[in-house]
Order: C-alpha cells, then sequence, then structure tokens
C-alpha cells in the first residue's frame, strides 16, 4: 500500500515570494512619487509662462481672459460663445466681472426663446450694453401720470440705461442663439423684482435712455479734436464715453477704472502695449494711468467706468 506524504512548502520559496512581492509595491510607489513630482513641476512651468491663463471669479481656467501688469483683458464676445456651447440648456447665465461695494459689473446671458419678465430696480441705476445677440426689450414708466410703455429691438453695442423703479422686460426671440448684456450697476446689483405692468412702484421710476454707438462715431467724425470725452449725468457720473481718434489718456485712479470696447480697434498703453478691440472689457487697478491710442481709420468708442469715484 502506497502512504503519501502531505506536500510541505520550502520556507525559503515563501520568502522569495513575499520579498518579490515588497519590491514590487515598492517600485510602484516610488513611480507614482516620480509622476507627481514631474506633474507639479509641469504646473508651475505653465504658471510662470507668459500669456497664462488665468482663472475668473468662478474658478474656471478661462482663454477668453488674460491678464498682464494687473491689468485683466476679458474678450466677451469669447465668453458668450464658451457659454452658449457649454451651457446651452441654461435658462439664463450670470458672469460676475467686478463687485464693489459701490458698483457692480457683470454678464447676463438669456437663453433660447427665454424672457426675463417685467421687472424693476429699487435702489439700482443700471447701464446695459448688449453684447451679442438681438434683444427685444419694453421699457415702462409714468409720465403725466400715464403708463408709458416703449417697446424696440437693440443689436449688439448698443446701450441702454434704466433708472430706479422704471419696469424693463427683457426677451430673446432666437431659437438658436443666446443673447448677451454687459450689465453696469450703482448701487450694486439688487435683483429683480417682478411686478405687473400697473405696479404702483412704476409711479416712481424715471424715464430710460439709448445711445447707438454708430450715431456716436458719426456725429464724432464732425469734431476736429483728438479725443471726445462725455461724462453721463445719471449714476453719480461714474459713467462716461470716451471717443477716440488718435489718442487719450487716463489718469491714475484710487479705484479701479473699468473700460469696454464697444467700437473700433487699437492700442492700450501702461507699463507695456496691447492691442484692444470690440467687445473687450478691461479693468485697470488702482493707481495706474493708461493711455488709448485708435488705430487709423477705426475711432475708438468706449465707455468708462469708474465705480469708485
Amino acid at each position: 500500500m502506497i502512504k503519501y506524504r502531505k506536500y510541505q512548502r520550502p520556507e525559503g520559496l515563501l520568502f522569495y515570494r513575499a520579498a518579490t512581492l515588497f519590491f514590487i509595491l515598492i517600485s510602484i510607489v516610488l513611480y507614482l512619487l516620480w509622476r507627481n513630482e514631474i506633474n507639479n513641476s509641469d504646473r508651475n512651468k505653465n504658471s510662470d509662462s507668459k500669456g497664462q491663463q488665468i482663472k475668473d471669479n468662478s474658478g474656471r481656467s478661462d482663454q477668453s481672459a488674460h491678464e498682464g501688469h494687473g491689468i485683466i483683458v476679458t474678450d466677451l464676445a469669447l465668453e458668450a460663445a464658451r457659454i452658449e456651447q457649454e451651457e446651452s440648456y441654461s435658462s439664463d447665465v450670470s458672469m460676475p466681472y467686478y463687485t464693489s461695494p459701490s458698483a457692480t459689473v457683470h454678464m447676463h446671458v438669456i437663453g433660447y426663446e427665454q424672457t426675463c419678465p417685467l421687472h424693476i430696480h429699487r435702489k439700482t441705476e443700471e447701464i446695459s450694453v448688449i453684447v451679442s445677440g438681438i434683444a427685444d426689450v419694453t421699457q415702462i414708466h409714468y409720465q403725466n401720470g400715464s403708463i408709458v410703455s416703449k417697446r424696440d429691438s437693440f443689436k449688439p453695442g448698443m446701450v441702454i440705461y434704466t433708472p430706479p423703479f422704471c419696469g424693463h422686460k427683457w426677451i430673446n426671440k432666437e431659437k438658436r442663439t443666446m443673447q448677451a448684456n454687459l450689465v453696469f450697476s450703482v448701487p450694486p446689483f439688487d435683483g429683480n423684482f417682478y411686478i405687473q405692468d400697473d405696479d404702483y412702484r412704476l409711479e416712481k421710476g424715471g424715464q430710460s435712455q439709448t445711445w447707438n454707438p454708430d450715431e456716436q462715431l458719426n456725429s464724432f467724425a464732425l469734431e476736429e479734436v483728438p479725443f471726445l470725452l462725455k461724462k453721463l449725468p445719471a449714476m453719480d457720473k461714474k459713467m462716461s464715453f470716451l471717443l477716440v481718434r488718435e489718442e487719450a489718456s487716463l489718469d491714475a485712479h484710487p479705484g479701479a477704472i473699468i473700460i469696454y470696447i464697444n467700437r473700433g480697434s487699437g492700442w492700450l498703453f501702461s507699463s507695456g502695449k496691447r492691442s484692444v478691440k470690440e467687445q473687450q472689457l478691461i479693468i485697470i487697478p488702482p493707481y495706474k494711468s493708461v493711455k488709448v491710442k485708435a488705430e487709423p481709420d477705426d475711432p475708438l468708442n468706449m465707455l468708462i467706468f469708474t465705480p469708485e469715484s
């Protein structure tokens, strides 16, 4: 009769296998640490490179904005196109660019076939600039004891002033195009207070105003001056139109200077030189002076906002 002995695994073989497994694990850990060090080094190089991407107020990396010497330039046309591509199902999107106790600046993007119902602002004076799309806008105010309602369609570049308690409704009729507006508010934007068209609070409201940038440039062409600065009586005189045929300087200011290029192209000089073009929003930090120069035959029409003045 054959007897089978129970097989006993040699102790040397067990030790060899355990040691092999240990060295494999150590190798994997060292490789992962090495890759992490390489990635950190690449990120540091990218953050120091010229023309880097920066992060906007929402914390995302954005190629539509760049900075240099403290000056932030945002291409709102690119920003609006990005929102339309990435957030096409949104009813509306708000992008903040400047906030202080005195004022706010943001871009409001209205979705396809979307209506922003009739509303008022109880404290805020508002200037809106059409950035993209066609805005169907109704403005309502009281005049001589009667309600006056006016409805217009506005193309990019049109500037609309809305005083407190002036009712306004915004419609984007387009099925495939979102509609973007740059909004300056003094004091800071206080939200939309929705009302009916017979609301008694409308009696407190003043009349809206509009400006056509092309008509402004046509009138400027008749002036024999290198530039023309027109300060608006509204918004505590914090907003001005600056039209430039040749060049103009903006003195340093205790607060930020916010510029929107509504028409034309040219150059901005401040610790360097950069090109500027339509639909760019430029934020100049406090105590920094700048000079703007228009390209030949392409005069600049700009909004100059000094929220802390």
